[in-house]
């Protein structure tokens, strides 16, 4: 990368450089590292990044993608604002994405963006009846589950102009299914339809709570794919989520690792069900985290890029550039806010938010800074969505795509995480994802990362300002949000009088013919033209719930935990 000119002076500057700090620090051992347990030196020079081949870096928007996926970035294309919210009934839903439209919130090159984040209920696929949930509906998202709370939701939208994100969990297909069944009763077509679904099945192998079985949440994963790679072409089926697993305790090369890993699984058994790379990847979405270590969030993100498009190109022989590109709606880290002093959130997500613009992210939300406490407040959100808007607005940092490349520390950082994710990517393919899964294998690793970070903090080794540096008795005034007692009670009217009402000869006859397909796939079948999909959306054309058709899903694919 440097002509032995350069190399040679550079390290005759380093070894005076070297010398003078032993005179001034004499005995002086620093350890740095990163979050992840890197080392690090005190400074960087040419002879760091020496062994790396430019063509690794590249220009932005040409393979491999380090520098970001397209040519000007934000100078032509903005990145989306996408605001997580939602609590209570669907109306709630709606009023907080009016509010947030009205302060400027915005999609993709002018679509509008709108984002339904279930409750604590419909991700995991109850009804707000069922006795189980009491005393969680409307909470940490909207109650949404029949096709009336989608008309609620969506209505007055123009579809085919607003993304629409359904952040779901298990519930991901029954939510394309809703939002198909909808758009067509309004007289939309398939392919008219933009948005995604998480179609999050793989949640239980960092989190500890019951879902899918892997063999089966499989099988569900590639039954969306299947359906948006025939039907749906502007539809993302899937978002591979390095967030939760970062806020499930990784570090910056687990994540990597963990999420890249999942793709690569996801990849191969579409391949097993006829699909070619790339007809699908090219709607694969990424969500990652933005955590504390402002240096390796942005060196993270590019190495995501390089990996991908290089597991895309030679890994499955991908030739469509759109194949090797990681779309990312990154999120600022929620488990990095804390509860004492909480209005120093703001300092911490607006850092945060600042790594995602600098490592070209697509798409970014940032966490309100009363998350730590409540749901977040209409005032704080707000403030969350300037945070961007001020970036965006009035630093000119996007005036120049990829503005810290050629670091001499960045790209050394870069090349590094590649490296240490690469090795653990290795293990993962020996052992096997699913198998990774199903023996705890990936929880168990989360689980020491997590302890490791947490003996940290409570030793003063992790400095965290009001909690264990720089602290204060003063307490802080904040506005406690809390979602109206009555939800849970009109959320259960609606659906009782949802099911009375409707025809129960066509429902029944659409729950066994989803019954039928569910059992067909699952035996065999997901290797065909079979598909879960159209079933789905009869059952919610013929007025099924959303626990009602999880139910089925569940005694047929297997539910429970996987350690």
């Amino acid at each position: 990368m440097f002509d032995e000119r350069v190399l040679t002076e550079s390290r005759e500057l380093q070894r005076k450089w070297e010398e003078n700090c032993s005179a001034r620090y004499k005995g002086s051992e620093l350890n740095l590292t990163t979050s992840s347990g890197i080392p690090t030196k005190s400074v960087y020079a040419p002879e760091d990044v020496e062994h790396l081949n430019f063509q690794d870096i590249g220009m932005p928007g040409e393979y491999p993608f380090t520098r970001g996926i397209y040519p000007l970035m934000y100078q032509a294309e903005p990145w989306q604002n996408r605001q997580l919210h939602g609590f209570g009934l669907p109306e709630h839903n709606r009023e907080r994405h009016d509010a947030l439209t009205g302060y400027g919130l915005s999609g993709y090159m002018g679509m509008g963006y709108y984002c339904v984040g279930g409750d604590l209920v419909t991700r995991i696929g109850y009804d707000p009846d069922n006795p189980m949930v009491r005393g969680r509906v409307g909470q940490c998202g909207s109650s949404c589950c029949n096709i009336e709370d989608v008309h609620r939701n969506l209505h007055d939208l123009p579809l085919e102009k607003v993304y629409v994100n359904w952040v779901d969990q298990h519930t991901g297909l029954i939510y394309l299914a809703f939002h198909v069944a909808y758009a067509e009763n309004m007289g939309y077509a398939k392919e008219q339809l933009r948005g995604n679904i998480a179609n999050a099945n793989y949640c239980t192998y960092y989190s500890g709570h019951a879902g899918f079985l892997p063999e089966g949440a499989m099988k569900l994963m590639v039954e969306g794919i299947k359906f948006c790679t025939k039907y749906m072409p502007l539809w993302s089926p899937v978002v591979i989520d390095g967030y939760e697993v970062e806020e499930a305790g990784a570090n910056a090369t687990q994540e990597l690792a963990f999420c890249l890993s999942l793709a690569i699984a996801l990849t191969e058994e579409c391949i097993k069900v006829g699909l070619h790379p790339d007809d699908f990847l090219p709607r694969f979405n990424f969500h990652t985290s933005i955590g504390n270590d402002f240096f390796e969030e942005i060196a993270k993100r590019r190495a995501l890029r390089r990996m991908w498009a290089k597991i895309a190109k030679e890994r499955f022989g991908c030739t469509n550039p759109r194949s090797m590109l990681v779309r990312d709606g990154s999120q600022t880290a929620g488990s990095r806010l804390i509860a004492r002093e909480p209005l120093n959130n703001i300092v911490r997500a607006t850092i945060h938010t600042l790594a995602g613009v600098l490592s070209g992210i697509n798409g970014l939300n940032t966490d309100s800074y009363d998350e730590p406490i409540c749901i977040p407040s209409d005032k704080a959100a707000k403030i969350a969505l300037r945070t961007q808007q001020i970036i965006l607005h009035e630093t000119r940092i996007s005036n120049v795509t990829d503005p810290l490349g050629g670091s001499y520390y960045l790209e050394w950082l870069t090349s590094n995480l590649e490296d240490e994710a690469n090795k653990l990517i290795n293990k993962i393919d020996e052992r096997g994802f699913v198998n990774c899964w199903k023996t705890g294998w990936f929880r168990t690793e989360l689980e020491k990362t997590a302890n490791q970070w947490r003996a940290k903090v409570d030793s003063g080794e992790e400095g965290i300002v009001g909690l264990n540096k720089c602290v204060s008795e003063e307490e802080q005034d904040v506005d406690f949000f809390e979602v109206d007692s009555e939800v849970e009670r009109i959320a259960t009217e609606r659906v009782l009088q949802f099911r009375e009402k409707r025809d129960q000869v066509k429902w029944r006859q659409a729950m066994d013919n989803l019954q039928t397909t569910a059992q067909a796939i699952n035996d065999g079948g997901w290797k065909s033209e079979n598909m879960l999909m159209p079933s789905l959306i009869d059952a919610v054309k013929a007025h099924a719930t959303m626990g009602e058709m999880m139910d089925v899903l569940r005694d047929v694919f297997g539910w429970g935990y996987t350690y």
